[in-house]
């Protein structure tokens, strides 16, 4: 298997974050040691920027006017793979927004143009008490769990980043007002948000359930739903679309909508597929695998498969998250 231009793979289990070949060599510990989602571009000594969702700040949530807990307030953070060294991107304070799934990440353009992520607007429950700002989730006009969600990006590069970092320079985080949102008519629960290479279109989940929906990005028009069930949307270089189903791991040609399954060598009796990713050229996928052989426990490994689905390889088990590849 040649990898000179494949690229490599990137993600986290217990020990860490790891950055790995396709065919399971070379393996390399990276910084942060929590999940994170790498910039595709690498700088100065191969380091790599990870995105992370950080909590700044705490503030009280009241019940009847007195304090009954505390909600987390998050900011993204980009952190550098060798050094360990943050720079804060984002500045939501005073904004109330809950980012989903505490995950964000570059867009798959391979040049990390874009950070995009889903994040609930929770500024209707804002309140203040005594002269505390604060939340209190019975004041606001909506049912919390009908809240819809925004699909959020902001344009903000890994090369900003990094010239920031080596210039010395301070680097100033994004606000609220600086964040571009896709406006969508139905976007409750959603956990993830990623935007296609092209930059035309978007793709969202909804919770562990689905379906994947996909978005005009300057129109917020709905032009695809797939079935019931399909999570776990990436897209693949060429702007097609990756995702889940409890059968396996698909692809939907964008052009024609034609939707077939790439996971033909699966043991689908034994086997949950999920987080399918294509390599920078299209020419791989990866994917994670929770396996439950017959009288053993349940663990999830990475496979990967040609584009076609064949040639299936594990690369890497007791794997929390397969986050993405990279250029090696």
């Amino acid at each position: 298997m040649t990898t000179s231009t494949i690229g490599d793979i990137v993600y986290y289990d217990c020990s860490g974050t790891k950055q790995i070949k396709p065919d399971g060599t070379n393996v390399r510990l990276a910084l942060p040691d929590e999940y994170g989602d790498p910039s595709n571009q690498s700088f100065a000594g191969g380091a790599r920027w990870y995105l992370v969702v950080r909590v700044t700040e705490r503030l009280p949530r009241f019940e009847n006017r007195q304090i009954v807990d505390f909600v987390d307030i998050q900011n993204i953070f980009a952190v550098n793979s060798i050094t360990g060294d943050e720079i804060q991107v984002t500045d939501f304070a005073g904004s109330y927004l809950w980012i989903q799934s505490l995950k964000c990440s570059w867009s798959r353009d391979t040049c990390d143009q874009l950070i995009t992520f889903a994040a609930q607007d929770e500024h209707e429950y804002a309140t203040v008490v005594g002269g505390q700002i604060g939340y209190d989730f019975g004041i606001g006009f909506k049912n919390y769990a009908l809240l819809g969600t925004h699909l959020l990006a902001i344009n903000t590069s890994s090369r900003d980043i990094d010239a920031a970092y080596h210039s010395g320079q301070s680097f100033t985080p994004t606000t609220r007002r600086g964040v571009a949102s896709v406006t969508v008519d139905e976007a409750t629960d959603t956990t993830d948000f990623t935007i296609s290479p092209s930059g035309l279109l978007g793709a969202y989940g909804h919770g562990v359930c689905g379906p994947v929906c996909v978005v005009e990005t300057f129109t917020g028009k709905k032009v695809l739903e797939l079935e019931a069930g399909s999570r776990d949307a990436s897209w693949t270089p060429g702007n097609n679309l990756l995702y889940s189903t409890q059968d396996g791991i698909g692809i939907c040609e964008f052009a024609n909508r034609r939707r077939s399954l790439i996971t033909k060598e699966a043991k689908r009796d034994q086997e949950v597929l999920s987080d399918p990713k294509a390599s920078p050229d299209g020419s791989y996928i990866a994917y994670k695998a929770q396996v439950s052989p017959e009288g053993s426990r349940c663990e999830s490994r990475i496979f990967v498969v040609h584009a076609d689905g064949t040639g299936r390889t594990q690369v890497g088990d007791r794997v929390v998250d397969v986050i993405r590849w990279v250029a090696d």
